[in-house]
């Protein structure tokens, strides 16, 4: 599954490098007869973002269960190595 997910997310980089704040609040078409998303690129981008974290939690919860140790924290030490910065 690691190769597939890398595989995956490979291919979406070159298209994700290209979204920047305008296309974001843009909305995409899809099918046949063409219909537009109801949801704005960025609201799907976040729905993902938000869709993966509830399942990395719910893996997390089955390995605690199982009772395995040392398990990764989900964000570290984001304060330190990536805090939120406005950039202009």
């Amino acid at each position: 599954m690691w190769a597939a997910w890398k595989i995956v997310t490979e291919a979406a980089d070159p298209w994700l490098d290209t979204v920047d704040e305008a296309a974001l609040l843009t909305f995409s078409k899809f099918g046949k007869p063409v219909k537009t998303s109801p949801e704005s690129i960025g609201t799907r981008l976040l729905r993902t973002t938000y869709h993966y974290w509830f399942h990395n939690g719910e893996s997390q919860a089955i390995r605690q269960m199982l009772g395995h140790s040392k398990l990764p924290t989900f964000v570290g030490d984001i304060g330190g190595k990536a805090p939120y910065s406005m950039t202009e």
